[in-house]
């Protein structure tokens, strides 16, 4: 009975949780209209691999990329019971929520302060300040995502999903012990790039760091896990 209590607070508390993130997301996006209301006509909206601004389009862009943030975290527990999620990955699950939601709000009110500026400085600002949104943040979320990736339980939402993980239990479990260290050494890696670009504004290193990072997170774990799954039929 105790038990039953202890989870039924549990439930509401993380009910709660969620319930006040959509409530702050919707309005951020709200709020977010009403600068963008006082935004030139034309803002940056996409920037190429040297940080310059390579597309100008409508101020009203960035407030339908904020609106991503309450939809995510709206959409969360319809795609838990849709995908019927393993309840030992909800936890791992809303911590990808959270900073995909948080990352691209982020990311919407830093480029509306952006356009604020003027036309010449906005490249020279975006070399400077986006390596730390991009590469930095996304850095820090890899190697934390890392230390829980090892214990990702078989699911369709999440994970390295591939035919030979989604097929046996085994593959799945080795291949995501196998990926995690890789993940750790891939944030680091993608971390340490977004500083090397921020002190020397030179654009190789986002090339070199994204190249590895995709190396260890994505083309290791499934080369791993096909070989694995080759062995295992022999």
């Amino acid at each position: 009975m105790k038990l039953q209590e202890t989870e039924k607070e549990n439930n509401h508390q993380h009910t709660l949780f969620w319930s006040i993130l959509i409530a702050l997301s919707i309005i951020q996006s709200a709020a977010l209209f009403f600068v963008c209301r006082k935004l030139p006509a034309h803002v940056p909206v996409h920037f190429n691999f040297a940080m310059k601004v390579d597309r100008y389009g409508s101020p009203w862009e960035l407030c339908i990329v904020s609106i991503l943030t309450p939809f995510m975290f709206i959409m969360r527990p319809l795609i838990n019971r849709r995908f019927s999620q393993n309840p030992a990955n909800i936890k791992i699950q809303d911590g990808v929520i959270l900073f995909a939601g948080t990352f691209i709000a982020a990311l919407a009110w830093w480029t509306a302060v952006l356009a604020f500026q003027p036309v010449e400085e906005q490249t020279r600002i975006a070399v400077k300040q986006l390596p730390f949104f991009i590469y930095v943040i996304l850095g820090i979320f890899t190697v934390v995502f890392g230390n829980y990736e090892g214990t990702i339980k078989p699911n369709k939402t999440m994970g390295i999903r591939v035919p030979w993980t989604l097929a046996d239990n085994e593959n799945w479990r080795k291949t995501h012990r196998f990926a995690a260290p890789l993940c750790v050494a891939a944030g680091i890696i993608l971390f340490s790039g977004g500083i090397t670009v921020l002190c020397t504004h030179r654009m190789i290193w986002y090339l070199i760091s994204m190249a590895v990072y995709l190396m260890l997170t994505t083309i290791a774990p499934v080369v791993y896990s096909y070989t694995l799954s080759r062995k295992m039929r022999i």
